[in-house]
Order: C-alpha cells, then sequence, then structure tokens
C-alpha cells in the first residue's frame, strides 16, 4: 500500500476542501501535511544554503520556493521515520484522474525498481499536454496500465511538484544528499545528478495542476524574478518538436 501526503499551507481552506473531497471520493487515504511559510516561521530560514543556491542557480531562493524545498524534504525524513515503502506527494491544487489509486496499486505489485515517478506537469493543463507531449515524449516504457505509460524522457527539468510518488530508498537518497534549503523542489535533473534519483514520467498525466482556479504564489514569485522568453521563441519550439520527435524514434 501507499501513503498520500498534501502539501498544504493551513490558511488554504479552499484548496484543502476541494483536493481533499476529491480524495475520498477515490477511496484514496490522506494527511494534510502543513507547508513551510519561511517568512512566519522564521527557524527554517536555518535550513537556507544561500550561498550554495546563488553558486549553483544564479540566484536566490523566492520564500515561496524555500518553503516548497523544505516542505518536500521534511515529508521524505518522514518517510523514513515511518518506515513507509511509498507515497503519494500531492499539492492541494491537484486535480486527480479517477484512475490515479488503481493504477497506483498495480504498478507496485510490479518488481520494478525506481525512485521518483512524476504523475503530472505544474502549468500544463489537458489541451497543452498533447504539444509538451511531442517535445518531451517518454522512450521505451517500463509499465503499462490501461493507457497510462510510464518511462524516461530525454531531459529531467523542473516540471512542478504537483502530483509525482517516491519510493523509500528514493526519500533516503534525497535525505542522504542534503539538498534541505539548497535547491527548487521540483529541480529533477539536479537531483537526479545529485541524488542518483531513478526517475521516470507517467504519459498521459494522471494529475493536473488546477492552476486556472488557484493561483500559485511560488509562480508569480519567479515571474517577477524571471526574464527568460525562450519559451515563446519560434525557432526553440522548433527544435523541440524536433528533439521530440527523434526522442520516439528510438
Amino acid at each position: 500500500m501507499f501513503k498520500t501526503y498534501v502539501v498544504s499551507l493551513k490558511k488554504e481552506k479552499k484548496r484543502r476542501k476541494s483536493v481533499g473531497k476529491t480524495l475520498r471520493e477515490l477511496n484514496i487515504d490522506f494527511v494534510f501535511f502543513d507547508a513551510i511559510n519561511p517568512v512566519e516561521q522564521i527557524n527554517y530560514q536555518n535550513y537556507y544554503n544561500k550561498e550554495l543556491v546563488v553558486r549553483v542557480f544564479g540566484r536566490e531562493l523566492t520564500n515561496g520556493e524555500l518553503g516548497c524545498n523544505i516542505s518536500h524534504h521534511l515529508i521524505y525524513r518522514d518517510i523514513l521515520e515511518k518506515k513507509i515503502d511509498y507515497a503519494l506527494i500531492l499539492e492541494d491544487d491537484a486535480l486527480l484522474n479517477n484512475d490515479l489509486k488503481s493504477f497506483i496499486l498495480s504498478l507496485l505489485e510490479k518488481n520494478i525498481k525506481w525512485d521518483v515517478i512524476l504523475l503530472g506537469y505544474s502549468k500544463v493543463n489537458e489541451k497543452e499536454y498533447k504539444t509538451m507531449n511531442i517535445q518531451n515524449p517518454i522512450g521505451r516504457f517500463i509499465f503499462k496500465y490501461k493507457n497510462y505509460r510510464i518511462g524516461k524522457v530525454a531531459k529531467n527539468y523542473t516540471v512542478g511538484t504537483v502530483g509525482y510518488l517516491v519510493s523509500n530508498l528514493g526519500a533516503k537518497k534525497m535525505v542522504d544528499s542534503n539538498l534541505i534549503g539548497s535547491c527548487l523542489a521540483d529541480d529533477w535533473e539536479y537531483f537526479e545528478k545529485q541524488a542518483k534519483l531513478k526517475i521516470f514520467h507517467c504519459r498521459p498525466f494522471l494529475v493536473y495542476e488546477n492552476y486556472e482556479f488557484f493561483e500559485s504564489a511560488i509562480s508569480c514569485e519567479r515571474e517577477k524574478i524571471s526574464k527568460d522568453s525562450a519559451t515563446n521563441n519560434f525557432i526553440i519550439n522548433i527544435a523541440k518538436y524536433m528533439r521530440g520527435y527523434l526522442r520516439y524514434l528510438k
């Protein structure tokens, strides 16, 4: 079986009510994990390794990014302390597919070694999914359930933490790598290198982010500091399509 954590600030009553209702309808037991707010909980600033962050990422973390990083790493510690074999970690604005529970149970019946399985990406809705999947498809799949497949992508990157599975070994790798307070919570490429995580992706998604209804504080902060418009560059988008096409042919 698996344990489900929903990362959520205590004040987010509407979000908790929405995701809680969905999880109960899917018959998935869950607990809310009170997200860390380093502005109000000053003691958590002690985790912040600003020097390392600036050296690696070229800028400081926003308060939201720092709180998200600490929150997810504290969950990894909880997984280890409670000896949980597998955990489903969700953000409180997650939209869940009806097949989510049966998919996970079917997956856990198989003897497949993995550390993290990303079940969805932030800021990618069902319409945008088709374009994203062409640009960054999975390669040879290692598991199939109905029309869902699990496999690796050409390159991991920051795709959010809206919904993912982590094994006990994956949590241990993250904790042992001491990445708390020193990076983004969703820099999966960095985790793959630093923590030696074995990361797989799900296609199509089983989890979507309800960003059109619930505004993300972290995204707002990132938009203020980001000047990168590369995703709107026609040439770069064409290159992404070609990369995805070549990846699909392998």
